[in-house]
């Protein structure tokens, strides 16, 4: 029966035989259809002991319908160790999850905020993956629930609320435990979108200062330190004071990449101002043109005083079709030299 057929595979996983828990199994699963759910989740642990992980989802796949809670713990369980949190609740279904599967539903909630918070998802979404994640937050550990108020103070930040994430990091507090440095590079990240440059450089500093931290939080605080001397410096720039603005680029490039896009873009803004233009055209040659709209607007400044028109009118053009930040101005420089090299054809 698949009662007893359950029962000794169960005695061969116990005794870590699972080779043998699968051999017990194979009369039934070598059935055509569904089989007992019973039979398909004692397979699913063979296989999944086994670490074949792929192979434990197909064998829950043929459970037969109207499966017991089990098997759908069993997937949601899968699909977060394959670190697929969207594909544990795609498991569990729309409806509320019973008492069994509220805290397995509430990780896989989490881990999908943490991977669209990671990823490119629209505000809405991302709107939508934070209230499933903070209805089911009661059933999150402590730490987990911190890690939650990390993400929400990301989208936040996503969705243009810099002061509100501000807000939000202040009502965590100071962490003293894993999520330290996260937590201030949040806050440092928040700094920065609502620009405040100077304030976002010292939080970015201050968390480098301290030895906690892993790797990719540390990265991120140097990120946003050499960030944050490049708006100082673009500031400086416009308001003339070169001196200072140097000076920003100089201390940034101490935390950016040597190859970093937007150190070579300020390095070429200031070589321009400072009459190098050679020096200018080599540092914007090294910045990818994918990088940012304000590379193609500095090519076409260069081209104009080299005297090509066409490839500065060209430049200009591939620049509004990236929506630079001063495309209203750009595109009347355009109209006026498109009409100019018109007339010049016609003489």
């Amino acid at each position: 029966s698949s009662a007893a057929a359950q029962d000794l595979a169960i005695v061969r996983l116990l005794q870590n035989r699972p080779a043998e828990a699968e051999r017990t199994l194979g009369p039934w699963l070598d059935r055509p259809g569904a089989v007992p759910a019973a039979i398909a989740r004692a397979y699913a642990r063979a296989l999944e002991t086994r670490g074949e992980l792929a192979g434990a989802l197909t064998a829950l796949s043929r459970a037969e319908p109207g499966s017991d809670v089990g098997v759908i713990g069993q997937r949601m369980r899968i699909e977060l160790l394959l670190d697929r949190p969207d594909r544990a609740l795609v498991a569990l279904g729309p409806s509320p999850p019973p008492a069994e599967l509220r805290r397995l539903a509430a990780v896989a909630a989490l881990g999908d905020l943490d991977r669209q918070v990671s990823g490119t998802a629209p505000a809405a979404e991302l709107g939508r993956a934070l209230e499933l994640a903070r209805a089911r937050a009661e059933h999150l550990s402590p730490r987990e629930r911190r890690y939650l108020g990390l993400l929400e103070g990301s989208v936040l930040l996503r969705q243009g609320q810099p002061q509100k994430a501000e807000r939000l990091v202040a009502q965590l507090g100071d962490a003293s435990d894993d999520l330290a440095g996260a937590l201030e590079a949040l806050r440092a990240r928040a700094a920065y979108a609502a620009e405040e440059y100077d304030r976002a450089y010292r939080l970015a500093s201050a968390g480098l200062a301290r030895a906690s931290g892993e790797q990719g939080e540390r990265e991120a605080l140097r990120e946003i330190a050499g960030m944050s001397l490049l708006a100082t410096a673009a500031q400086a720039h416009q308001q003339g004071l070169a001196a200072r603005a140097s000076e920003a680029v100089r201390r940034a490039a101490r935390f950016l990449p040597a190859d970093s896009p937007d150190a070579q873009l300020a390095e070429a803004v200031l070589a321009h101002a400072a009459g190098k233009r050679a020096a200018a055209e080599r540092a914007l040659r090294r910045v990818p043109v994918t990088h940012s709209p304000e590379l193609l607007a500095n090519l076409g400044i260069l081209a104009e005083e080299a005297g090509d028109a066409r490839a500065a009118l060209d430049y200009f053009r591939r620049y509004l079709g990236r929506n630079g930040r001063n495309a209203r101005r750009v595109k009347r420089w355009v109209e006026v030299k498109q009409a100019l090299l018109e007339l010049e054809q016609e003489r």
